[in-house]
C-alpha cells in the first residue's frame, strides 16, 4: 500500500529469491535501500541475491560496504556469511558462521532453517556446527 515501505520491499525480495525469480528480487531490495541505504539486513539480502544471480562483483561490493560499516556500528560476520554462501564459496561462509559462533550471535541457531544456508547443510563443518550449538 506503500511503495516507500522498506520492510515491504525487503521481505517481498525474501519470498521472490526463494521462488528464483533472482532479478526481482534485486530489484525490490533495491528499492528497500532507498529510503535506507546502510540497512545491514536489506544490504545482506541485496548481496546474497546478486551472488546466486552471478553477479559476484556486486555481491563482493555490498561485502566491502558492510566491512565498512563495522567501523562505526556492529555488524555479524554472520551477514558476509550469507553472501558467501550465496557465491557459494563453501570455506568462506562457513569461516565467518564459525565467527559469528565465536561472537554468539543470536541468529545463528536459525541456520538450520535458513535458506541461505541450504547449499551448506552437507558439508562437515556444517554439520559440527550445527552440533556445537546444538541443532540438529
Amino acid at each position: 500500500m506503500d511503495p516507500s515501505f522498506a520492510r515491504a520491499h525487503y521481505e517481498l525480495g525474501l519470498v521472490l529469491e526463494e521462488e528464483g525469480k533472482l532479478e526481482e528480487a534485486i530489484n525490490e531490495f533495491k528499492l528497500g535501500l532507498k529510503q535506507f541505504p546502510d540497512n545491514i539486513l536489506g544490504l545482506t539480502a541485496l548481496g546474497h541475491a546478486q551472488a546466486r544471480a552471478g553477479k559476484r562483483g556486486e555481491a563482493e561490493k555490498v561485502i566491502s560496504k558492510l566491512r565498512e560499516l563495522s567501523k562505526r556500528q556492529y555488524v555479524s560476520p554472520f551477514q558476509t556469511a550469507v553472501i558467501y554462501a550465496g557465491m557459494d564459496e563453501r570455506k568462506l561462509a562457513l569461516d565467518w558462521l564459525e565467527k559469528s559462533r565465536d561472537e554468539r550471535f543470536n541468529w545463528l541457531p536459525f541456520i538450520a532453517v535458513d535458506p541461505a544456508f541450504k547449499n551448506l547443510r552437507t558439508e562437515t563443518r556444517f554439520l559440527e556446527l550445527s552440533k556445537s550449538l546444538g541443532l540438529r
